[in-house]
């Protein structure tokens, strides 16, 4: 099963189909806490590739079914394949579905469950999937070890804002997600900058559940004059500013592809002097532990605050986040 879209009543329904057929569930990044991580069913996608490759038949769940390179997750052939999607343009080429079912997944789900048997199949043993995985991700541990330090500081109901950033793009792989709708992404548009301004807007929404919004230095800047609005209405939401001075993700592909970069420094302010400028709480942490308790700490107040965190050179996660698509 490869679930998209998220929602509390929708994750019930999911869960429900998946342990009555046996089923891992894999969870894309913009369907992360359709059910929880902690669940014996759930894998990631990274976690999940060899599982879907030898699948013999995958239930694509309000997902466009799409790769970053805009190929269809699974070609037909070996696999049978069957959507569930609201939008009949998700179901469309260059996708091949044998059945395709327009409906509300919630709906569908629970149709599909109360027409199964009640016994439950057997659940697979899925842990090797997850040591593998552990093991790839060991190539990008600098951005793990801040992923870990954020999620240990906050409440399993705490809100995530992801951002186009060198630790934002490693939380779709590492960062745990135990309920729907607190893992908030760009979705497929990839928009920069997005991030902060969201966050003021899931804090205002949240009714005092924790917000934190992780952002890069770079897009940060197109919209921290925001600063201002955090304090005038004194929203609570907790900005963590990864600082490495450059647009880190275009510095690496032009050194890749040209051998030299333009465009890409940043002359940045001290971010923590200039939360506090504005009047809001601004602190500057070096290591994992600092974050995690600077976070944690933070769970006692409603006021905004902002910290600022230097990162340096960190290896790529794109071939980890590469989705090639499976024939």
């Amino acid at each position: 099963m490869l679930p998209d879209r998220r929602g509390a009543r929708l994750s019930a329904a999911l869960q429900a189909l998946a342990e009555r057929l046996g089923a891992p569930v894999i969870v894309t990044r913009n369907g992360k806490g359709a059910i929880s991580d902690r669940h014996p069913l759930a894998l990631s996608r990274l976690a999940g590739t060899e599982v879907l490759e030898n699948a013999d038949v995958v239930l694509a769940v309000g997902t466009r079914f799409i790769t970053m390179t805009g190929q269809p997750v699974i070609r037909p052939g070996r696999h049978r394949l069957i959507a569930i999607n609201a939008d009949p343009a998700d179901v469309r080429a260059p996708r091949e579905f044998e059945v395709a079912i327009i409906a509300d997944a919630k709906l569908a789900l629970e149709t599909i469950t109360n027409a199964l048997p009640d016994d439950k199949r057997e659940a697979p043993a899925l842990d090797a999937y997850r040591k593998r995985e552990r093991d790839a991700l060991s190539v990008i541990a600098p951005q793990v070890e801040w992923l870990q330090a954020i999620r240990k500081a906050m409440p399993d109901d705490g809100i995530l804002i992801e951002e186009l950033t060198q630790v934002g793009y490693a939380a779709r792989l590492a960062f745990p997600v135990y309920q729907a709708g607190t893992y908030v992404t760009p979705g497929y548009q990839g928009t920069l900058g997005y991030g902060f301004p969201t966050g003021l807007g899931a804090a205002v929404a949240a009714k005092g559940r924790q917000v934190v919004s992780i952002n890069g230095d770079g897009g940060f800047g197109w919209a921290l004059q925001e600063l201002s609005t955090a304090a005038k209405y004194n929203i609570g939401l907790v900005t963590v500013v990864f600082r490495n001075d450059t647009f880190g993700n275009v510095q690496r592909i032009q050194t890749e592809t040209f051998g030299r970069t333009i465009g890409v420094n940043l002359k940045n302010p001290d971010f923590a002097a200039l939360a506090k400028e504005f009047g809001i709480e601004g602190e500057r942490v070096t290591t994992p532990e600092d974050l995690r308790d600077t976070i944690r700490n933070a769970r006692r107040t409603d006021a905004p605050l902002l910290i600022e965190v230097p990162l340096g050179d960190v290896p790529s996660p794109w071939k980890l986040l590469a989705e090639p698509s499976i024939n």
